[in-house]
C-alpha cells in the first residue's frame, strides 16, 4: 500500500509588506509590480484592511508562488488554503 504524506497546512498568517519583504528577501517594488500585474491575487495572496490602503500579506501563499510560480503545485496550495476557510462548502475543522 503506498504511503501518503500529508502535507502541512498553510496557514493565513497575515503580515506587513515590511516583514514579508524582510522575511523572504524580497523589495516592496517586487511585490507591487507582480500584485499589479495579478499574478499575486487580491483575496488570495494579499488582502486590503477595511477602510484602509494597508496591503497584508498570506506569506505561505507567496513564500510557495515564489518556488513554484503559477504552477499546478501552487494552485492546489490555493485551494488547499481555500478549504481551510469556514466559508468553504468542504471546510472541516482540525483538531488543535
Amino acid at each position: 500500500m503506498p504511503h501518503k504524506v500529508k502535507r502541512p497546512t498553510l496557514k493565513a498568517e497575515l503580515v506587513t509588506t515590511g516583514t514579508i519583504c524582510l522575511q523572504l528577501g524580497i523589495s516592496p517594488d517586487y511585490l507591487r509590480n507582480y500584485r499589479q500585474s495579478g499574478q499575486l491575487r487580491q483575496g488570495i495572496h494579499w488582502v486590503n484592511l477595511p477602510g484602509s490602503p494597508r496591503i497584508l500579506w498570506r506569506i505561505d501563499l507567496v513564500r510557495d508562488w515564489l518556488a513554484n510560480g503559477d504552477s499546478p503545485d501552487h494552485q492546489r496550495a490555493i485551494e488547499r488554503y481555500l478549504k481551510s476557510l469556514p466559508s468553504h462548502p468542504d471546510y472541516r475543522p482540525t483538531a488543535a
